[in-house]
């Protein structure tokens, strides 16, 4: 390698124009500013050029050394190789090659769309768990069986005195047919059916007391649901009026 063919300098050039020299040619040939792929290999030959016409004692014995290998006509006989190691040229290890500037802005926008692209889909997936549980919030409850609303109202009615009880019981033994004409068959189902556990349950005294509280109730509300609840109870408990106390 010929340093001052490497910088484009002659032979007697001084020191500041042989650094303006390869401060010009590394602007140029940088790897980071430039996407030529021979820029690496083109900036170290100007560094090792540079690192041996810009020190004095470097450039003096190159000088002696090309003189000795030049002929007669001063045609240079022997020449450095061009692929010696940097190191031993420069005295320092060759820096690894360097991405340029326009891959590095490349691959920061690259992560930076990555990056957005992640947020807005953790953005997205909360909003629908946020949206399907307003809606979710909105949703009336289901509303509350009629049949088993008439048993808990009734459960919840006061107590009875026991002349009310033995009234009641009076007058469901001299029941005939209901007062009113019932309205749901299902109503009356499970009024019997509650009669029937709470007879097992408590005895025969306990539904008299129930069927009181069940038919004020019915009278208060002027529910259809609870008369006919109350009404299925009512025939319930009058086939077994006449039949042994529990």
């Amino acid at each position: 390698m010929n340093p001052y063919a490497v910088l484009g300098l002659a032979q007697d050039a001084d020191g500041v124009v042989i650094r303006a020299a390869w401060k010009a040619l590394i602007a140029k040939h940088h790897p980071d500013l430039t996407d030529d792929p021979a820029s690496y290999q083109r900036a170290t030959e100007i560094n090792q050029a540079y690192a041996i016409l810009g020190d004095p004692a470097r450039r003096a014995a190159f000088d002696r050394g090309r003189s000795s290998r030049s002929g007669p006509a001063g045609i240079a006989l022997i020449e450095l190789r061009t692929d010696a190691a940097p190191a031993a040229l420069s005295g320092t290890a060759a820096a690894p090659p360097r991405r340029s500037l326009r891959r590095r802005v490349a691959d920061i926008a690259f992560t930076a769309a990555l990056l957005l692209t992640a947020g807005a889909t953790v953005f997205a997936i909360q909003w629908f768990d946020d949206s399907q549980q307003s809606i979710a919030s909105q949703r009336p409850a289901p509303p509350l069986r009629p049949a088993r609303a008439s048993a808990d109202l009734v459960d919840a009615a006061p107590a009875a005195t026991p002349t009310a009880i033995a009234s009641e019981l009076e007058r469901i033994a001299a029941m005939t047919k209901p007062a009113v004409p019932s309205r749901s068959s299902e109503q009356i189902l499970l009024g019997e059916q509650h009669f029937e556990q709470l007879v097992r349950r408590s005895g025969r005294a306990a539904a008299v007391a129930y069927s009181l509280r069940c038919n004020k109730l019915a009278s208060a509300n002027a529910s259809a649901d609870i008369f006919d609840f109350c009404t299925g109870f009512d025939q319930a408990l009058r086939r077994v009026a006449s039949g042994p106390a529990s």
